[in-house]
């Protein structure tokens, strides 16, 4: 696998700078900044050239050795993350965001730096690293205050109100946002009092007070009118929307929220291309029928929402979410399913308390260890007077003991330096691993942008099939290397989550007729070293692709199960199994996509030591045995 990094390390080298130098071609001034500040502009634009361009404006910014203007790229990349649905990544948000902090720092850009702490501190928030976020939004704080910059305090004052009412704090979360509205109104243009009000509008719905949240909701629409209309500020105007249906929600104005939720929704739809990248304003909508007793309804509202946050982080509220699903399911007489939310529900709802508790773990830690440190002071003080009587008497002991002390203590001072040397060496290592394994996810996440900007161009259905085909195999390995940074363990992958995540990708990537298609991984939790998950990933690709174009009508249902076991030490058996009626030998032979698919799955099955077999068994089954490697054996 090393040499297919390498040749796709080179030719996003190749194609990169050439589809950067035509898409500057539409800018008049082609320098670096010129470029950067285009993207700037342009960044939330829906084309996948402009990731592209993203990156080749970093790689010359990296090049130029220039701190400003890497960060500024990093910058434009977080936000293009944000932005765009088909990612949503949030830990790249957070990567590049902390690159941007580290290289305007770097640049010694205060003002600059400042506002890269408080993106950062917001990253964690959504992350529930609730205590370093607060330090870090009060350390861009204490440099705004440096810079005298009051409307820039003021949103810190915002930020810190998002984060205690992430962090169940509602009086500290409604005393910043009304202490960042009054300064925003006082100090800052028309618009930028919006971001806090949205925080005010979701801290008093949580403690009750709607109708104080529906008055900042409707002062926020005034904001925003004011500034120029929802199209000027869209993102502002579908969370007001949002927000205010939550506090009609929580009045039990169910008509007035169902009208505040569908106008979000129908909104979001006319600014994207695909509407299932509005998925997220599905939830609302299916709770309201919910409440209302439309169960069969509200169940696919929510099972879109839950998709549609399934590769992307889950908020503090998804559980609930979850719960309402779990309602919809027992009600229409589904208890399995009904089970399986209700479980999973409860625990994003335990992660998200765990963060919580232990960043208020840390803050009773130093209270104890300051009431502490006082409680000293007063012990010593106490203990002086005696000291100082008995202090000559204890002179030569305390030589004696000092000189041993001295000793001891070098000792220990070498040991400690060997330690702290070869910790840091260790983390540096893991540090690079991680940063390899992002870089090549990100190099294939470009390729697959390539593939799709090419499957575009292509009228031919099949040669478009074998574009996508191609594309899914792509991902399919990107995904491997996005498991590898994210985890703890760098040298394997565990495998049932990898296959739910790349199977979702695989059905979503068939767009409707998918729906009707449930995945199951009836296996337990199972580790596989990187060469080993690649081949085994990419054959399932190939097998998951084969079920969904021949199993399976548009409209007929189905079932396909994946699992992989340990038969014994020395062998892994694979099986994936559809409830189709199979593929036939006609089908292959006329479908070159699918004999080159084929050829694929039996080069790996031979680059694995393995032994293939197919059958018809209630649809078509695929069984893969192999042996392990010696790591896993072990």
């Amino acid at each position: 696998m090393n040499y297919l990094h390498i040749l796709l390390l080179c030719l996003a080298g190749l194609v990169l700078p050439a589809i950067a130098r035509s898409q500057i071609s539409t800018v008049q001034d082609q320098s670096l900044d010129s470029l950067i500040n285009w993207l700037g502009e342009h960044i939330y634009d829906p084309a996948d050239s402009i990731y592209v361009l993203a990156h080749s404006a970093l790689y010359q910014a990296m090049e130029s050795g220039t701190p400003a203007q890497a960060a500024k790229c990093h910058n434009n990349l977080a936000a293009w993350h944000y932005g765009h649905a088909e990612s949503e990544d949030q830990d790249s948000i957070l990567h590049h965001d902390q690159k941007a902090l580290e290289y305007f720092l770097l640049a010694g850009d205060t003002a600059s730096a400042a506002g890269a702490y408080l993106q950062v501190g917001s990253d964690l928030v959504s992350s529930n690293e609730y205590q370093e976020a607060q330090n870090l939004i009060f350390q861009g704080i204490e440099l705004y205050e440096q810079l005298e910059m009051p409307d820039r305090i003021a949103g810190a004052y915002a930020k810190l109100s998002f984060l205690f009412r992430n962090m169940g704090d509602l009086d500290k979360a409604m005393e910043y946002g009304e202490r960042s509205v009054t300064m925003f109104r006082n100090d800052a243009p028309e618009g930028y009092v919006v971001e806090p009000l949205l925080y005010l509008i979701s801290a008093y719905t949580d403690a009750g007070q709607a109708d104080a949240a529906i008055d900042r909701a409707n002062l926020a629409l005034e904001e925003i009118t004011n500034a120029g209309g929802k199209e000027e500020d869209p993102g502002g105007y579908l969370r007001v929307m949002g927000l205010r249906g939550k506090a009609y929600e929580s009045k039990e104005q169910l008509n007035l929220a169902m009208a505040d939720y569908e106008e979000a929704w129908a909104f979001a739809k006319s600014l994207v291309e695909k509407e299932e990248q509005a998925d997220g304003y599905k939830g609302d909508i299916g709770s309201i029928l919910r409440k209302q007793g439309k169960y069969t309804e509200a169940i696919p509202y929510l099972e879109d929402y839950l998709n549609h946050l399934s590769e992307r982080n889950y908020s503090a509220t998804t559980w609930q979410q979850f719960l309402s699903l779990a309602e919809c399911y027992e009600q229409t007489n589904q208890p399995n399913k009904a089970l399986q939310a209700t479980q999973r529900g409860w625990t994003v709802r335990d992660s998200m308390l765990n963060g919580r508790i232990n960043a208020l773990e840390t803050e009773l830690e130093v209270k104890y260890a300051t009431a502490q440190k006082e409680e000293t002071i007063a012990s010593q003080e106490a203990r002086i007077g005696q000291q100082r009587r008995i202090v000559w008497l204890a002179l030569g002991g305390l030589l004696l003991l000092a000189c041993i002390a001295v000793i001891i203590w070098l000792a220990y001072r070498r040991n400690q330096r060997l330690a702290k040397a070869l910790a840091n060496k260790n983390e540096e290592n893991e540090v690079l691993l991680k940063e390899i394994h992002h870089r090549v996810k990100n190099n294939l996440q470009v390729i697959s942008s390539l593939l799709s900007l090419q499957s575009a161009q292509v009228q031919d259905p099949t040669v478009r099939s074998s574009v996508l085909e191609s594309q899914n195999r792509v991902r399919s390995m990107a995904l491997i290397h996005q498991k590898l940074y994210q985890n703890d363990n760098l040298a394997a992958i565990e495998m049932k989550d990898y296959f739910e995540t790349l199977g979702r990708s695989i059905l979503k990537s068939f767009g409707a007729s998918s729906k009707h298609i449930e995945l199951v991984t009836p296996m337990e939790e199972l580790e596989l070293d990187v060469d080993t998950a690649i081949p085994v990933g990419l054959i399932v690709n190939e097998l998951i692709t084969n079920s969904m174009k021949y199993a399976f009508g548009d409209k007929q249902e189905g079932e396909i199960r994946i699992s992989l076991q340990r038969e014994h030490p020395d062998q892994l058996t694979l099986v994936v199994a559809d409830t189709g009626p199979g593929l036939s030998a006609t089908a292959e032979e006329s479908d070159p996509a699918s004999g080159f698919g084929s050829q694929l799955v039996h080069l790996l099955t031979i680059q694995l030591n393995g032994q293939l077999e197919t059958k018809q068994e209630k649809g078509m089954v695929t069984t893969l045995r192999f042996e392990p490697t010696k790591n896993e054996a072990a």
